[in-house]
């Protein structure tokens, strides 16, 4: 994050000054903490107008999957994210299956999008806190690169305007291999 972007501006003194690393560090991990709450509490509040607007009943166990999939910021597919609950509610008896089924409505909410799919398994990310882009995944380690160039987007827009095509959404991924593999095939 830029300083110009800088969600807490009263933080910037510590920044601009500190000379000791381990409180920049500790600095660093609190703003995390902080923007990770306020997300998760957005993402909760804008669950709650969803389900208002939508006549539906919110559960507690809806809540605490949004507050699971704010509280990490990396993709997800619902068995990883059903074993991270699991893991951390160990006394909770929360279901894959309640996990599928709120996955539509988080995705109409406009928490969560589509960001890839592979070898059929879809995975997710969400949304708020995140600027559009999209991924190079690399075919050998699986790590997940996100980008974003603006030109990409300019033409896939001429091209549909050119086919007379309106874009809601779209999921590019560039599968290949990264800069780390490359170098261990090469050994």
């Amino acid at each position: 994050i830029s300083y110009r972007e800088h969600p807490f501006p009263f933080l910037l003194p510590v920044f601009k000054r500190s000379v000791d690393k381990r409180l920049f560090c500790a600095t660093i991990a609190i703003e995390t903490q902080l923007q990770q709450g306020l997300l998760m509490e957005k993402a909760v509040q804008k669950f709650r107008q969803y389900c208002q607007d939508n006549g539906m009943r919110n559960t507690p166990e809806r809540e605490l999957i949004i507050k699971e999939l704010y509280r990490v910021d990396e993709h997800f597919d619902v068995d990883r994210l059903f074993l991270r609950i699991r893991n951390r509610h160990l006394k909770l008896k929360l279901s894959k299956v309640s996990i599928y089924r709120a996955i539509p409505h988080l995705l109409k909410a406009g928490l969560i999008r589509e960001a890839f799919s592979d070898s059929g398994a879809i995975c997710y990310e969400h949304v708020l806190g995140h600027d559009h882009h999209d991924h190079m995944k690399c075919l050998k380690c699986g790590e997940v690169i996100e980008f974003y160039e603006k030109e990409i987007d300019e033409m896939q827009q001429k091209l549909c305007d050119r086919i007379d095509f309106e874009m809601v959404w779209h999921v590019h991924v560039i599968g290949g291999y990264c800069k780390k593999c490359r170098k261990i095939n090469r050994k």
